[in-house]
């Protein structure tokens, strides 16, 4: 057991002081202990006092209660010491990562790369196919093309004669391709979409018509429809103009006009003559 250190004034006439002592015994039983008494002044001629406690140790815990709410109250403030410690090291461990390393720049592109390396010509996707089997058909397996029909055109003239004539022909033909730019077809969509936009500004024009003519105060606009053009028949106008001069030499026959009125008469041929032309 351990000792205890505490003070306590004594006075003359008899005062008592009260001393409370608790012990824990693992089996219960009566147990003694002796301890020093020690006084200030010191008494009994310096000679030691010793004082000897009797205790008495029971089957049944009479602070159990007590105990229970003091190891609970232990046990929380560890677990409040546990959690601190926890906190505190994932907030030494918590930062901003660093940054990404910036992403490379990108290449170039294979429409880029053909017209680089083969100038005066223009990159066309399917055309390219075709330069890619003609590769494979005229090198070795596994062997790179390095995109460029230059050295296409030096691999043909490797092969055999019989076998390079229709190649290179093959090769004519499809550079010459090569050198066309193609031109990008007009979508259906695009079409829809500004044909769209030109029927809508014509309804606003209508809409803004009307708008300021009913401000206005002008008469609504009449739309006229022009009549469809009339057919002339060149046969029915030669066999008119005809009929008219027969009938005019006739009249002239039976008549015999005046001297002085010849003139007049010319006049007359030329304008029945001239009607059916109009």
């Amino acid at each position: 057991s351990s000792g205890i250190n505490a003070e306590w004034p004594l006075r003359p006439g008899g005062q008592e002081a009260s001393i409370p002592l608790i012990f824990l015994s693992k089996q219960a039983g009566i147990y003694t202990e002796s301890w020093q008494f020690i006084t200030k002044p010191v008494l009994n001629d310096a000679a030691p006092i010793i004082v000897t406690l009797k205790g008495v140790a029971l089957k049944r815990d009479v602070y159990k209660a007590e105990k229970e709410k003091i190891e609970e109250l232990l046990e929380k403030r560890q677990t409040q010491y546990n959690i601190k410690l926890l906190v505190e090291e994932l907030i030494r461990g918590v930062h901003s990562p660093p940054p990404p390393a910036p992403a490379p720049p990108p290449g170039p592109t294979l429409p880029e790369r053909f017209d680089d390396n083969n100038p005066y010509l223009h990159y066309q996707s399917d055309y390219y196919r075709e330069a890619e089997e003609m590769w494979a058909s005229v090198c070795e397996e596994g062997k790179v093309w390095d995109e460029t029909l230059l050295a296409l055109r030096e691999a043909i003239l490797k092969l055999p004669m019989e076998e390079q004539t229709e190649k290179m022909e093959e090769f004519n033909l499809l550079r010459e391709k090569f050198t066309q730019p193609r031109l990008k077809p007009f979508s259906e969509e695009s079409y829809d979409l500004c044909y769209g936009c030109l029927r809508a500004a014509v309804d606003a024009f209508e809409q803004e018509d009307i708008a300021l003519r009913g401000t206005l105060a002008l008469p609504e606009r009449v739309h006229l429809e022009e009549p469809p053009p009339v057919e002339h028949d060149a046969t029915s106008e030669k066999t008119v103009f005809s009929e008219s001069r027969g009938n005019t030499r006739d009249a002239s026959a039976l008549i015999s006009p005046a001297p002085d009125s010849k003139k007049k008469e010319k006049s007359t041929d030329c304008d029945s003559a001239l009607i059916p032309l109009l």
